[in-house]
C-alpha cells in the first residue's frame, strides 16, 4: 500500500520529535524527573508519560482507528498524571514504544483517509474534524510537550533542589 506524504512527513517529524523528548530525560535521576519549577507545572515524568500516550491516541485517530476519547482519557492519560518514581531507562522505553507504533500507524494508514471526518464514538472534545486534523493536532500536542519538557530539564540543571532550591 502507497502512504500518503502527509502520513509520511507526520512520521518523519513524530520521529524526530520523539527523540529530543527522549534527549530531555537521558541520564537525569529520579528527583528530577519528579521535580516541577513551581506549584501547578507538570514533572517532566509526567510531561512525557502525557506526550506519549497523548501521541499514539492522535496517531491511531489520524491513521483511521477509532475515536473514542473516555478511555484515552479515563486510561493513560490518567495514568500519565500520575506518574511517580520513574527512572529515565523506563521513561525512555516508553519513549521508544510510541516512536514505534506512532510510526507504523501512520505509514500504514490508508492514503486516502485524510479528508475522512472523525466522528467520536463518546462525547466529541472538539479537537479535530478530520483524519488530518487529528495528524496536525497530534504533532502539535507532541511538540508542545517536548519543549516544556526540555525547558524543565533547563530550569533543573540551573536551579533545582541540588542547587538548595526548592
Amino acid at each position: 500500500m502507497t502512504t500518503h506524504p502527509a502520513y509520511e512527513e507526520g512520521a518523519r517529524q513524530a520521529r524526530e520529535t520523539f527523540a529530543t523528548l527522549k534527549a530531555s530525560i537521558t541520564d537525569l535521576p529520579t528527583q528530577a524527573l519528579d521535580w516541577a519549577p513551581a506549584a501547578g507545572v507538570n514533572t517532566l515524568a509526567v510531561l512525557v508519560r502525557h506526550a506519549v500516550a497523548a501521541a499514539r491516541f492522535g496517531a491511531a485517530v489520524a491513521a483511521g482507528g477509532e475515536a473514542a476519547f473516555g478511555p484515552y482519557r479515563e486510561g493513560p492519560r490518567r495514568q500519565a498524571f500520575q506518574s511517580r518514581q520513574l527512572t529515565s531507562g523506563a521513561l525512555e522505553q516508553e519513549i521508544d514504544e510510541a516512536a514505534a507504533v506512532v510510526d507504523r500507524l501512520l505509514l500504514g494508514a490508508p492514503p486516502e483517509g485524510l479528508g475522512e471526518p472523525v466522528r467520536f464514538t463518546d462525547e466529541s472534545p472538539g479537537f479535530y474534524t478530520t483524519r488530518a486534523g487529528a495528524l496536525i493536532s497530534m504533532l502539535g500536542h507532541l511538540r508542545e510537550h517536548t519543549g516544556q519538557a526540555s525547558l524543565v530539564r533547563e530550569l533543573w540543571a540551573a536551579t533545582g533542589p541540588q542547587h538548595g532550591w526548592r
